[in-house]
């Protein structure tokens, strides 16, 4: 791990580093098991290694994010958890807001709560957690091949901001779970069931947007419409409803 002492203010507690701004570069074949608390804005300069942690804790009304590079890859686990009582934003964002990527190969974790966002596509073989709302912003494609699991008081916000241009959620392999969680979309967000499935104690909820189901596809799949906005663009196979 390294910082600049005159960019990077850090206190302890316990055995975990407080960040309070600047930035933090972790070394690529560094995989030593470490875990940062961050309560204010920093940039991340380079990918988030297995057996590592950063919590994104915002301590007030003020927003926190958390700038990474154009094609980040996360191997550990970031948690987007604010303080007790405190409502700021959490942002993981890279440089070019509209043609970055991250990879996520670890754990994503959206506590619960309101203002949690990521801003570039996404491409998951790891686990999205997601226990409060989590927008996902600019030019947004979803490819989800591991598992996205939409917790009970869970959204996911697809084209909820000015910044989206018909964003789509890929489902090619692994599962969406859904327990009592909402998709939330505008009507030209486009969920893709091309493989996995999606299961959970409840239907993935479409609030908006169409549904289309791969020719072929008859894997396990469980969907509900709450608008007159949705569409199913392909016909249902067995098994899916």
């Amino acid at each position: 791990y390294s910082s600049a002492a005159s960019d990077v203010y850090k206190r302890q507690i316990g055995s975990s580093p407080v960040l309070l701004g600047g930035s933090l570069e972790i070394a690529a074949g560094n995989f030593n098991t470490a875990t940062f608390d961050v309560e204010r804005s920093i940039t991340l300069n380079s990918d988030l290694n297995a057996n590592q942690t950063l919590n994104l804790q915002p301590q007030s009304t003020s927003q926190l994010t958390l700038s990474v590079g154009n094609t980040f890859v996360n191997s550990g686990t970031i948690n987007l958890d604010p303080a007790d009582g405190a409502s700021g934003v959490t942002a993981i964002q890279p440089a070019s807001f509209n043609s970055a990527r991250i990879t996520n190969e670890g754990t994503i974790r959206s506590a619960a709560g309101n203002g949690r966002i990521l801003a570039a596509e996404l491409n998951n073989s790891g686990t999205v957690s997601v226990g409060g709302d989590l927008n996902l912003a600019g030019d947004t494609t979803i490819n989800n091949m591991g598992t996205v699991d939409i917790q009970a008081g869970g959204t996911i916000s697809l084209g909820s901001t000015s910044n989206l241009s018909n964003p789509i959620f890929n489902q090619l392999a692994g599962s969406t779970i859904a327990n009592e969680g909402t998709f939330l979309g505008d009507n030209t967000t486009v969920f893709n069931f091309n493989g996995g499935v999606t299961n959970g104690s409840q239907p993935v909820t479409l609030k908006n947007g169409d549904l289309n189901i791969a020719d072929g596809n008859t894997n396990a799949g469980y969907f509900r419409f709450e608008s007159t906005s949705n569409d199913l663009n392909d016909g249902l196979a067995e098994g899916q409803q």
